[in-house]
């Protein structure tokens, strides 16, 4: 998150991908959740709206970043038209 907050989105989506590996799964979660919302703040809507579904997919059991998950995938919608 600390690179999201100094504009490298870039440098967030590999952090981001690295950590979805983690053993955590929450971080994991969160992670997948997170890579996914760059993915739509960088205008790539069906990239962020695939990311968003496998996210929802791989975080059974985490229900903060599967909510948010659908949520995300509405304000792909949205901005699709």
């Amino acid at each position: 998150r600390a690179r999201l907050a100094t504009g490298d989105t870039t440098g967030a989506l590999s952090d981001f991908q690295t950590a979805e590996a983690a053993p955590d799964g929450a971080l994991a979660a969160e992670a997948r959740y997170r890579r996914a919302a760059t993915l739509f703040a960088q205008g790539k809507l069906a990239d962020a709206e695939t990311a968003a579904d496998a996210a929802i997919r791989a975080s059974a059991g985490y229900d903060t970043w599967v909510v948010r998950g659908y949520f995300l995938i509405a304000d792909v919608l949205a901005a699709r038209g």
